[in-house]
């Protein structure tokens, strides 16, 4: 999948191209039908097909706050998993904010992609103030001669899919609901950092320090089953905490916590994916490090009997 920025040239080899537009954050299921239906009109015209997509979210650009699910590198990691030829970064800035609709149609789509159809969401707004939408988008298609359609809301147990809406259930620690909105689980990625190591001397249970980006959308602050993915590619079962740490924290800056089950080589700097599996409690202060202890190892035990539910259900799905 080849990523292309704004401020490159735009290569002649991929014009005429099948595009779904949208910021794909989350890369859910109403994203995946987007970009089933590009992929679909790309194999019939023989075309190759790709996405458009903001990079930072518009709103941030107008001083509204917005939250990310996957930073930029994970979504990229995701979206390469569908097929897609390239992914068009459009750098969202006052320039790009101020074109109007037709604007915005005439210099990205027609001059630079010349594509030959595009596809949106239902609800798709584009142009200076959103004063663009899809009907807007049909009727400029027909005028500068490339083909529009859409998809339809997408409903999932009756929940509206959106980025929004999953936000929510991350929020809430609907772990299980939420992957099934993704298809996948819900991931924070950084970096391994150096600690304290309180957890290992005193609490008998080293963890992975990862730092957490501010503009990312949290899960519920506690504890976690978690299938960590090391750079090596390894997969390793583990119980996280995150949030704030009361019992020996005072900061206000919330941390990922992971200890990784059966493994305890040194990954100090390594980069990790951190897949959330299920919620298992809420973050509470503990009176001292001894009970913060006892219950560190209830966590482990009760990790360990979910997997083993985990294995057995899986053991036996289609009986």
């Amino acid at each position: 999948m080849q990523i292309i920025k704004s401020n490159d040239v735009f290569p002649d080899s991929l014009n005429g191209a099948i595009v779904a537009i949208g910021n794909f954050d989350g890369v859910h299921i109403g994203h995946r039908e987007l970009i089933a239906n590009a992929k679909i009109k790309a194999a019939e015209n023989k075309s190759n097909f790709g996405i458009i997509t903001f990079n930072p979210h518009p709103a941030l650009l107008f001083g509204r706050e917005y939250k990310y699910i996957y930073d930029t590198q994970y979504k990229y990691e995701v979206l390469s998993k569908l097929g897609l030829d390239f992914v068009y970064e459009i750098e969202f800035n006052d320039k790009i904010a101020s074109l109007s609709p037709e604007e915005f149609v005439k210099e990205i789509l027609v001059n630079t992609m010349k594509i030959d159809h595009i596809i949106s969401g239902y609800n798709y707004r584009f142009g200076n103030k959103r004063a663009g939408d899809a009907a807007m988008l049909s009727e400029l298609a027909k005028r500068y001669g490339f083909l529009y359609s859409q998809i339809n809301q997408i409903s999932s147990n009756h929940l509206n899919v959106s980025s929004t809406a999953i936000k929510q259930l991350i929020s809430e620690g609907r772990m299980t609901r939420a992957a099934h909105l993704m298809c996948r689980s819900y991931t924070i990625s950084g970096k391994i950092a150096t600690g304290r190591n309180l957890a290992g001397k005193v609490l008998n249970h080293p963890t992975a320090n990862v730092h957490i980006p501010h503009n990312m959308a949290l899960p519920r602050y506690g504890v976690y089953l978690v299938k960590a993915k090391l750079e090596d590619g390894s997969k390793h079962y583990g119980v996280a905490n995150i949030g704030l740490r009361p019992t020996v924290n005072e900061d206000k800056i919330p941390l990922l916590e992971i200890h990784l089950l059966e493994f305890n080589a040194d990954i100090v700097g390594a980069l990790i994916n951190v897949e959330f599996i299920s919620f298992m409690r809420p973050e509470r202060k503990f009176d001292g490090l001894e009970q913060l202890k006892m219950q560190i190892e209830q966590d482990v035990k009760n990790a360990r009997y979910l997997l083993r539910e985990m294995k057995y259900e899986e053991k036996h799905k289609d009986l």
